[in-house]
């Protein structure tokens, strides 16, 4: 399947608001490589909780965050996206 689930995420996320730009309605890749993911859509897109997140960063097994600012952080949507995909790849046929 060519749509991660993140791309899933993007297209129903661009698709019901305004969220990151006027008039995306559909997402292109060059989108996903400028977009930035808060923790919060980090965990509702890959179904996993904060600390497994943190856990997996510190264990060098998620990609590294991006310090904002002193108290924000985010996620690069490509590394995230390249995550599920390296996931994906050590999963057989999704089993």
């Amino acid at each position: 399947n060519s749509h991660s689930s993140l791309s899933v995420w993007l297209t129903a996320e661009f698709n019901t608001s305004n969220l990151y730009s006027g008039d995306v309605m559909n997402p292109t890749r060059m989108q996903e490589e400028l977009l930035l993911l808060d923790l919060k859509k980090v965990c509702a897109i890959l179904g996993l909780s904060r600390s497994t997140v943190y856990r997996l960063e510190a264990a060098g097994n998620f990609p590294k965050r991006i310090h904002l600012s002193e108290r924000r952080v985010a996620w690069r949507a490509q590394d995230v996206s390249a995550f599920i995909n390296r996931q994906n790849e050590r999963v057989p046929n999704g089993n």
